[in-house]
Formats: C-alpha cells, sequence, structure tokens
C-alpha cells in the first residue's frame, strides 16, 4: 500500500456521552474586516485497556454553525486508528485551521466496523452501537446505514482567531462494552471525552509525534507531524546506524516516531531520545525460533527484521504469520543489515480490518501508524 501526505485535519471538541465543553484559552481576533481563522492542533490519547487493538476508521467530521448552515470541513479523507495504543501519550494527530467562529455542532461519520483484539490475541470484527445510557441522562445515539454511522454532537465548539489551540479527545476505553466477543453480533459501544491543554498537561504524558522524515542527521530530524514541521533533536540512544534508519524511512515514505521529553507546539521542537521508524509490509521466512522473518514492501523489496527485542519486552502483539500485514517498529539497523523491531503488530486474523494500519495515532491513505 502506497502511503500518502496526510490531508489537513482537525477536531476541537467531542464528548460522546452527553457532555461537551470547551474551555476558552485565550483571546484573538482583531477589528479588521478581513475574515479570520485560528489554527487547531488535534491531540488524541486513552486511558488503561485490556484490549490489544481497536480498530476503527474515521471518515470524515465538520464542525457546524446550525444557525446560519456555515461549517468547516475538518476531515474529508478517511483515517484508521488503533485507540489502545494510545496509552501513557497525547499524540498529535493534526493541524489544520478554521475561520474563527462559535460553532454549536460536530457532525462525526466514520465506518460501522471495528476490529477487537483481545488481551489473549483473538481477534474478532464486531460492529459500533451508541454508548450505554450515561449516568445523567442520554449521550447523542449514533444513526447508522450500511456501512457508515453518523454522530450529530450537540455543544459550542469556539474556534479563536491568531490562536494556536491545542485540543485532545481521550477515547475512555476503560468504558468501551464489547458484547457478544467471538460471534458475528459482536458489537462496541464508543465514548470520548475532551481535553484542553491544561486538562492535557495534568495526565502528565510524554507528547508523541509521528510523520514522514524530510530531513536528518546524526542528532536531529525533521518530520511533518499532523502537517506541521517539527524539529526532533535525539540522542539516538540505543539505536544502531540511525542515520540508515532514517534514510530507509524516508527512502520508503514510512513515519518517524518519538515520544518528547520536552515538546513546543508553537515552536515545532521536540527533544527525545530515540526517533523509531513504523513499517508496514507482508511476513515472509517467518524463523520463531530464531525471532526473525523478511517484511515484503509495496515497492517489490524486502527487508530481514529481527523482533527478539520486541519479544522479550511482550511488545509482539497478534499472532505472527506468513503472508499476513503486520506493522511495526524499527528501532535500528545491525551491522548485518537486520533492522531491529522493537514492536510488532500482526494483522492475521482481523478480516478486512487486518489490512488496515494502525497505531497510536492515526494515518490517512494507507501510512502506516502505531
Amino acid at each position: 500500500m502506497k502511503p500518502t501526505p496526510l490531508k489537513l485535519i482537525a477536531l476541537f471538541f467531542m464528548f460522546i456521552g452527553g457532555a461537551f465543553w470547551l474551555a476558552s484559552c485565550g483571546s484573538g481576533g482583531g477589528t479588521s474586516s478581513t475574515p479570520q481563522s485560528g489554527a487547531v492542533g488535534l491531540f488524541m490519547t486513552d486511558d488503561a485497556s485490556t484490549y490489544q487493538q481497536v480498530a476503527a476508521v474515521i471518515n470524515s467530521v465538520a464542525l457546524v454553525n446550525s444557525s446560519d448552515g456555515s461549517s468547516c470541513s475538518v476531515l474529508s479523507t478517511p483515517v484508521s486508528m488503533n485507540l489502545s495504543d494510545l496509552s501513557n501519550v497525547v499524540q498529535l494527530i493534526n493541524t489544520t485551521t478554521c475561520p474563527a467562529a462559535n460553532y454549536n455542532r460536530l457532525q462525526l461519520v466514520f465506518s460501522n466496523a471495528v476490529g477487537v483484539t483481545n488481551s489473549g490475541g483473538i481477534s474478532n470484527a464486531c460492529a459500533f452501537t451508541s454508548y450505554r445510557t450515561a449516568h445523567n441522562g442520554t449521550p447523542n445515539a449514533l444513526s447508522c446505514s450500511g456501512n457508515n454511522c453518523t454522530l450529530d454532537i450537540s455543544g459550542a465548539v469556539n474556534v479563536l482567531a491568531s490562536q494556536d489551540n491545542q485540543v485532545g479527545l481521550d477515547f475512555v476505553l476503560k468504558d468501551f462494552d464489547v458484547n457478544g466477543f467471538g460471534t458475528s453480533a459482536c458489537t462496541v459501544t464508543m465514548r470520548v471525552s475532551p481535553l484542553d491543554a491544561a486538562g492535557m498537561n495534568s495526565l502528565g504524558y510524554t507528547n508523541g509525534i509521528s510523520g514522514l522524515v524530510t530531513a536528518f542527521n546524526s542528532n536531529a530530524v525533521t518530520m511533518n507531524a499532523g502537517n506541521k514541521n517539527f524539529t526532533v533533536t535525539t540522542s539516538a540512544q540505543g539505536q544502531s546506524n540511525f542515520q540508515n534508519l532514517m534514510s530507509f524511512a524516508r527512502q520508503n515514505g514510512f513515519p518517524g516516531a518519538a515520544n518528547c521529553t520536552s515538546f513546543d507546539f508553537n515552536a515545532g521542537t521536540c527533544t527525545a531520545s530515540q526517533v523509531q521508524t513504523i513499517a508496514a509490509g507482508t511476513v515472509s521466512s517467518l524463523d520463531n525460533a530464531a525471532s526473525t522473518f523478511a517484511l515484503g514492501l509495496s515497492n517489490g523489496s524486502s527487508i530481514v527484521v529481527d523482533f527478539s527485542q520486541a519479544a522479550a519486552s511482550g511488545q509482539v502483539k497478534g499472532q505472527l504469520q506468513n503472508n499476513q500485514t503486520a506493522v511495526l517498529k524499527l528501532l535500528g539497523v545491525g551491522g548485518n543489515g537486520i533492522y531491529n523491531a522493537s514492536e510488532v503488530q500482526s494483522r492475521a486474523g482481523m478480516g478486512a480490518m487486518g489490512n488496515m494500519p494502525s497505531g497510536g495515532g492515526m494515518t490517512g491513505g494507507g501510512t502506516p501508524m502505531m
């Protein structure tokens, strides 16, 4: 699957569960008659989950003012995500701009299908259904037809002019209900809570970024994360042949990924001990005894992967099989040309969902993310 650049996306806030709230974070605008706009940075996280994978696809998102009919399309190309890989990190998903305005509705369209893998590595194709009754009322109900579901969420959404606004979505997987797992009637509820910048900071999580590598040297990488250029300064701690790894990522259009020990959204800077590469391909020549396999890439080439480190740390998720898709994080390249994987996720047993790259974040157009 050839990677394509992510299109501009942004979500300001959504809260499925009967409440919808946005905290004001400064003033903007001016007296000019020129239409004003505000920059929006979308971050996502979740709490701890017992599921190895909750793979979902969002098709489109729009902010709407039902009074005058104005709207801002913040997502027009489907993006996929593995919600369960967002634990302990606040991941930057994307940035965009919207006209500065007060919107009162958010319209979300997403695929009815959701793939779930439990703690035992068993996968099941399920379908989203409405979130259960909340403590103080009922949530906005899903309207599903065919393969898609629509959710219209009412509430004030204020886009402030001339501001770099950080907003977050917390997929509360502890409150996800999976019913009928192991059957064709499997259903999953969905609940999302909003986070403002202060709320994200209060979690104490690291900021994660992931994007296509555009330049690199021995201690810094430039990547386009969330449609914004970030300079990641790194010590490349524990990474062999770091520049060879970044060259591989750039040549194949695979994203780099970093967890930032320090992070400045406005300046576009991040400090990280490592920058890994997220790759996807087809498994062959699997040797479980030696913890190696060949990964076939979309351009017809292949690399040899050593997954012993991933296995030792319990980061081999799902059952590896030949001729199945795998998404993995590459930590370095040995002197023998073998790539070292810190995490491997098999897509075996996921059916149609198995071909969907996913991970700690989102992907559009086939770009693998974890």
